[in-house]
């Protein structure tokens, strides 16, 4: 996550499965944003009968601006 200065924290970049990864590209993102703040934020998806919950959903599209799981077998 990078702190914008109009729109706040937002999400750049690509999602990790494990903090360790996503740690890894810190550097390379302060870089790029030419040293604005930065962090690594972790997401806890919780699924409900095979489906994130609505909280999970609405975490994903509001604070990271990621498409919801399909979750079709």
């Amino acid at each position: 996550m990078v702190n914008h200065p109009v729109k706040g924290w937002i999400r750049v970049g690509n999602s990790y499965a494990n903090r360790k990864d996503a740690r890894c590209w810190v550097s390379f993102v302060r870089g790029v944003w030419h040293g604005l703040m930065t962090k690594v934020v972790a997401c806890t998806v919780v699924w409900r009968d095979g489906k994130p919950d609505k909280k999970s959903r609405d975490e994903l599209d509001k604070k990271f601006n990621l498409d919801i799981p399909n979750t079709k077998n």
